[in-house]
């Protein structure tokens, strides 16, 4: 969904001038910083492939289970580039793998 978003950011933003669009809608386009959505998927991105990774069917993974969770709580870390966001979002969801 969120790469959906990222794509149409344009489109989005277009639809602003428009009277009869909410102002909750409105409000929320507003306070979307162009970079949000790529960043998150940026930082969800690993999430998915090790949900994939542990998740086979046909071949045992519980020795993925201790790599996996390592290359993640790396990713999690922040880096000086991060924004607030970012940084936020890493924040929490290293909390949860705890």
């Amino acid at each position: 969904m969120l790469a959906s978003v990222d794509k149409s950011k344009s489109q989005l933003r277009a639809i602003t001038s428009d009277p009869e669009v909410p102002k909750k809608l409105l409000r929320l386009l507003g306070d979307l910083r162009d970079d949000t959505p790529a960043d998150v998927i940026a930082i969800l991105t690993p999430f998915d492939t090790a949900t994939k990774a542990l998740s086979a069917e046909r071949s045992p993974t519980i020795h993925l289970v201790l790599p996996t969770l390592f290359k993640l709580r790396q990713h999690l870390m922040s880096v000086d580039i991060d924004n607030t966001t970012v940084a936020g979002l890493k924040q929490r969801l290293s909390r949860h793998l705890e």
